[in-house]
């Protein structure tokens, strides 16, 4: 699944100085030295650890716990995207590094491995107590609680928020994007994409890590992705009839206050773009869908299988894809435009014959027929009925 030629024109260089079966290996296997305490957070699930690479260098890493039901996740996402429990988490996030080399940013996507690792040598008494508290379990449940398997995802090394490194390009984004090189550029295009083929929700500028020795980004916490089509559509349809979920002033009122620039969703940033972001924003987008060719696809198709994504997610991702390889022009002018033009049309039953819609559904249901080696019919899967008790993370 490593794209013949990366963006920067190297088809033999890895992008993590090693290729990647050596670095997945290592990562599942070596030694794990500490846990870092004072940045843990137990309550997710997520560790700060610590191992040593080929040279004896200490580096950072993150553990991921499937055994921690992080309730919030489950709670609030679970039904658009068809998740099933904690381990399903570590699953999509697996899923999503897949999908992240197939679309050549392998880059930006830092290396990660499910691996089994003993937690009880590593822990502190002080530190079960702090995970115990936030868990409101006892401190000696802690070990069973986490379990043995998790993944263990690389920390790139000179890594920092980016959300902090964005703020001192400028007094505002229109000033940042101009002070930015072409390199971050690219990497903050391709980050929107990503996440919006990925259908992952609501991204934060502070969930960025900033690369200083590569200037780009390093992507992090994809374990919410792959949402359920038709659930998509249900899911607009429903914030549509409640408003947006938000509050309109009135000719009396004072205007709401906008949101630190660390509350700023990724997606938020293409409303500070010159008409040269635009345009770059559009060829970055034509690239990575060109670069999805018919063998990609279905190899993609078969390990996002394989690992345990639904067929009908999965066909919710290569729709997009074959969206934005028609209509690249929209991810900047109307990024809910495949929502609410091909979604919800699908998803009330009408449309099939409008050119557009037709080209997505039978182009979909086109490849993942050949990959999964079975008829399939992208237009069945997103007017499946809504399964009973779903509420929709509005």
């Amino acid at each position: 699944m490593v794209p013949s030629k990366r963006f920067d024109g190297s088809s033999v260089d890895p992008p993590w100085n090693m290729p990647e079966p050596i670095l997945w290996d290592w990562l599942r296997t070596t030694k794990i030295e500490h846990i870092e305490e004072r940045s843990l957070s137990g309550i997710g699930g997520v560790l700060w650890a610590r191992y040593r690479n080929y040279d004896g260098q200490l580096r950072s890493a993150l553990l991921r716990f499937g055994g921690v039901s992080r309730g919030h996740a489950l709670g609030h996402w679970g039904a658009e995207y068809s998740l099933e429990g904690p381990y399903d988490l570590l699953k999509r996030e697996q899923a999503a590094y897949e999908a992240m080399k197939a679309l050549g940013c392998e880059d930006i996507a830092p290396p990660l491995a499910a691996r089994e690792t003993n937690l009880v040598p590593l822990i502190s008494d002080a530190t079960r107590e702090r995970v115990g508290r936030e868990l409101k379990i006892s401190p000696v449940l802690v070990d069973e609680t986490f379990g043995l398997v998790g993944l263990m995802q690389s920390v790139p090394q000179n890594a920092e928020n980016f959300a902090e490194h964005w703020a001192k390009l400028g007094h505002d984004d229109t000033n940042r994007w101009e002070r930015s090189t072409a390199r971050l550029r690219h990497s903050i295009y391709r980050s929107i994409l990503l996440d919006f083929f990925l259908g992952v929700p609501n991204r934060m500028l502070c969930d960025h890590m900033y690369q200083r020795s590569s200037d780009s980004l390093a992507l992090y916490g994809f374990e919410v992705a792959f949402p359920h089509p038709g659930l998509t559509a249900e899911w607009y349809l429903a914030m549509r009839k409640k408003g947006w979920g938000r509050k309109f002033s009135g000719p009396l009122e004072e205007p709401m206050i906008g949101m630190p620039a660390g509350g700023v969703d990724s997606l938020g940033l293409m409303s500070t773009f010159s008409d040269a972001q635009s345009e770059e924003m559009v060829l970055t987008a034509k690239q990575l869908v060109k670069g999805f060719d018919p063998q990609t696809a279905t190899l993609l198709i078969q390990v996002l299988s394989e690992i345990g994504i639904p067929p009908a997610n999965i066909a919710g991702f290569v729709s997009k894809i074959v969206f934005l390889e028609n209509n690249a022009e929209d991810i900047v002018s109307n990024s809910f435009d495949y929502v609410r033009s091909v979604l919800v049309p699908l998803r009330r039953g009408y449309g099939l014959e409008e050119g557009r819609i037709k080209l997505i559904v039978n182009t979909t249901s086109q490849i993942m027929t050949m990959a999964l080696g079975q008829e399939f019919d992208f237009s069945k899967i997103v007017q499946e009925p809504t399964p009973d008790g779903i509420e929709f993370s509005i």
